[in-house]
């Protein structure tokens, strides 16, 4: 099976797809014995011989999805800088750690029980963990003393935390041994398909209300979970870090928003061998998620009851609308001469080489990183141009 290079190292729990990337322009992934920087290059999954860091990389890894009931006083990392005691330690076959390299999908305060999944499933992960997707957490919680309608209210129109404020919650109030219906309406873009749009109705049963003692919060504690000596230190890096995480998310929706309008609002004849060459690599990640699940794409249709022609057709639009948005940048780029200038792709070379601890000259060295870099920086620089100039209503 033929797939790009980047996607068969996350798929492989290897790294994320950007971190896959930044591997290859380093020269630490080998094809067939040489090492591969050029980024989209495709490999046969099933006769090419692919090596990361010397080590070889079998493509048929088992996908593992573990979900575990983290206790308190776990952290929510593969590795603590301050040495504390990580959910890894609880990953035990026969005693011994597992073998299988997974890591957690999300994360729960050290201080917090309750489920966690852990995965080398890159395709997974990046489906649960991107914001985009907006899937939805549930947690329980007891408090001290009765909530309010007013309290209630508060939580269902968002929360000012500092600088932030929370997205609308959905709250029910229960009592032991009560039952209530949980509505839950998953997002138009839900990556499964099924489901997207529609809305479920989940049954929850509180049996019983355990008490936990949480700690402190003081400067101890904050010494206790951070790096930082006080807790007004402490809050002040979580603040930071909402607001620019807020900032962020907001800059991707601008982006995603004012990239629809100037889609929407081009006419461009795009030639059905593009759509129908889009439609064979969905239908390829469709089938790669499938394998990881012991099905083929026959099986898929027998029990979607859907030919390959009916699922082809439906995949038509959202194909369509993915090479339109990569035309306009294009054209975008080309009319408007869009490029970066050359102190700025320094700046962004000397940035990669201080995050992998090597130098300019190091880094320069991979003819191919310097072209990377100047790809990346005029696409951003189109959609800059395009969230600069486009009308949202």
């Amino acid at each position: 099976m033929e797939e790009r290079l980047q996607k068969f190292l996350a798929n492989q729990g290897i790294s994320s797809r950007r971190k896959a990337e930044q591997y290859i322009l380093e020269g630490k992934v080998k094809v067939n014995g040489k090492a591969v920087t050029e980024l989209g290059t495709k490999i046969n999954t099933e006769i090419d011989k692919i090596e990361f860091n010397e080590k070889l990389i079998s493509g048929s890894v088992e996908k593992v999805y573990i979900l575990l009931n983290k206790p308190i006083g776990y952290v929510t990392t593969v590795k603590d800088q301050f040495n504390r005691p990580t959910v890894m330690e609880l990953l035990k076959e026969r005693g011994n750690p597992i073998k299988t390299s997974v890591v957690p999908v999300g994360r729960l305060d050290m201080y917090t029980s309750g489920a966690l999944i852990l995965s080398n499933d890159g395709d997974f992960i990046y489906q649960v963990t991107h914001p985009k997707h907006e899937i939805n957490k549930t947690y329980q919680v007891t408090v001290k003393g009765k909530i309010t309608e007013d309290d209630v209210k508060k939580l269902q129109n968002g929360v000012d935390i500092g600088g932030y404020i929370t997205k609308p919650a959905q709250v029910k109030i229960m009592k032991i041994d009560e039952e209530k219906d949980i509505k839950v309406t998953f997002p138009e873009d839900y990556f499964s398909k099924d489901l997207a749009g529609k809305e479920a109705t989940f049954k929850v049963k509180l049996h019983e209300i355990k008490k936990k003692e949480l700690p402190k919060i003081d400067d101890e504690f904050a010494k206790d979970v951070s790096e930082f000596e006080t807790l007004a230190e402490l809050k002040n890096s979580i603040k930071e870090r909402m607001q620019k995480a807020n900032e962020e998310k907001a800059k991707y929706e601008m982006e995603d928003a004012a990239l629809k309008a100037v889609s929407d609002n081009v006419e461009i004849d795009i030639p059905s061998g593009m759509i129908d060459a889009e439609i064979d690599n969905m239908m390829k990640d469709i089938e790669q998620r499938l394998q990881y699940q012991g099905l083929t794409l026959a099986q898929y249709f027998t029990l979607s009851g859907k030919t390959e022609a009916q699922v082809r057709e439906e995949m038509k639009e959202q194909a369509k609308k993915a090479v339109k948005s990569r035309l306009v940048i294009e054209a975008i780029i080309k009319a408007e001469d869009i490029k970066p200038e050359e102190k700025e792709v320094e700046e962004k070379l000397k940035e990669m080489a201080k995050n992998y601890g090597k130098t300019e000259e190091e880094m320069s060295k991979n003819e191919y990183i310097k072209e990377y870099i100047e790809n990346n920086m005029k696409v951003e620089k189109a959609i800059e141009f395009i969230v600069n100039n486009a009308k949202i209503k």
